[in-house]
């Protein structure tokens, strides 16, 4: 088991801009834990390159904001990378997050302006394009 520092993000306040559109805000902390299992995969899909799967888990020490919002964690940092955390286990006095793929903020800043009044493509009425 090797030592873990890095970043955690919590998804702590979504606010209306208007017109029912959503923002989040995310709140990064700092937290020490064990690297219990650290493994790569590349997943093939439908594109032409692979997309990474981390499947690593992260075993931190729950502190009580943790403990409090352990259901806004979102991501965590590996190597100066944001990975998208997809379990979350209590045990003890500890959270062992499992990472799955690569956060993808770019996804997340689209989905959040969705509904606004702009048009959803710019084919020019061509339905090959």
């Amino acid at each position: 088991m090797s030592r873990w520092f890095g970043k955690i993000g919590f998804n702590t306040v979504s606010e209306e801009n208007g017109s029912g559109i959503f923002s989040a805000t995310i709140t990064e902390k700092d937290y020490y834990g064990d690297m219990a299992y650290n493994k790569v995969a590349v997943q093939n899909g439908l594109g032409i390159n692979g997309t990474l799967q981390m499947n690593s888990v992260i075993s931190i020490l729950c502190d009580p904001y943790a403990h409090q919002n352990h259901e806004r964690i979102v991501y965590a940092t590996l190597h100066g990378t944001k990975w998208s955390v997809t379990a979350i286990e209590f045990e003890d006095k500890r959270l062992k997050l499992t990472l799955g793929g690569v956060y993808n903020e770019q996804r997340r800043a689209s989905s959040e302006t969705q509904g606004s009044n702009a048009p959803a493509s710019s084919n020019n009425g061509d339905w090959w394009s």
